[in-house]
């Protein structure tokens, strides 16, 4: 199963099914234990916009068919590059960034790829099946590890393993300061 969220032409001969059309960039999806599928998809702007929001959509068929979306977070600033995942107790965790430093437009960044400020990795979680979801928090571990180093950003599936450790993966774009040195290329 191809989830298609943006207008993207598939492959003829790969299953697909669109979602949504006009939003839906960065789409995420995990299989619930209820077998639901659950996915996350960017809306209320394109790949770069203030207005940025985490929607869901639902499949409860395997994805033949989805829910319309519905909007899971919506903060003042751009919350933007979903990670999504069901625990072993069943509690679904959603991260997400915050990107700020918008222009007036609220369409383009101010500054450099140096000047975006990311306030963080947030964590939602979801105690039934994914239809509300606690306060969102700025993790401090994620935050620790990063702080001052750069810019993260969580993306995909977020597994958790026999130990009870939840593995997230995340992108990271590194701040040079004047003392580093420069990066060489061969």
């Amino acid at each position: 199963m191809f989830l298609m969220a943006a207008r993207v032409a598939p492959a003829a001969d790969f299953p697909h099914q669109i979602v949504t059309s006009g939003l839906g960039y960065f789409p995420v999806a995990v299989r619930l234990r209820n077998g639901d599928v659950l996915a996350v998809i960017r809306g209320g702007a394109a790949h770069i916009g203030v207005k940025g929001r985490l929607d869901l959509v639902r499949s409860t068929d395997g994805g033949k068919t989805w829910s319309p979306p519905w909007t899971a977070i919506d903060g003042s600033l751009d919350d933007r590059n979903p990670a999504i995942g069901q625990l072993k107790d069943d509690a679904i965790v959603l991260a997400y960034a915050v990107a700020g430093n918008y222009d007036e437009t609220g369409l383009h960044f101010k500054g450099g790829r140096t000047d975006r400020l990311f306030d963080g990795v947030y964590l939602t979680y979801s105690r039934d099946n994914g239809r509300t979801w606690s306060k969102s928090v700025r993790d401090p571990v994620i935050h620790k590890f990063y702080d001052a180093q750069g810019l993260v950003s969580p993306y995909g599936k977020i597994v958790q393993l026999p130990d009870g450790t939840a593995h997230l993966c995340a992108a990271g774009l590194a701040q040079r300061r004047a003392a580093d040195p420069p990066c060489l290329a061969g």
